[in-house]
């Protein structure tokens, strides 16, 4: 983030992976652990302004395709400032 020229500021979503079903739970294969969650960190550039109070950390939704993260996740950074961007 820092060669990005962000602050980092927290952990802003934790995703917490179904099977494609949505009847249990998705776990890798790991080195150590058998994973599960995957974690997306808030940076910011300046001092945005945060619009809504509404947006909570957990997200619990089913695998899609490979790599793809659930729609809820943009979702929720377009709540917290009005607009989606990555880096």
């Amino acid at each position: 983030m820092a060669a990005w020229e962000f602050t980092f500021i927290t952990v802003a979503f934790v995703w917490v992976k179904q099977n494609k079903s949505g009847n249990g739970f998705f776990f890798g294969l790991g080195h150590w652990t058998r994973s599960n969650v995957e974690i997306c960190l808030l940076g910011v550039k300046g001092r945005p302004k945060r619009i809504s109070k509404r947006v909570h950390q957990l997200i619990v939704s089913p695998l899609e395709g490979h790599s793809k993260k659930p729609g809820i996740a943009r979702d929720k950074i377009v709540e917290l400032n009005g607009r989606f961007t990555t880096y």
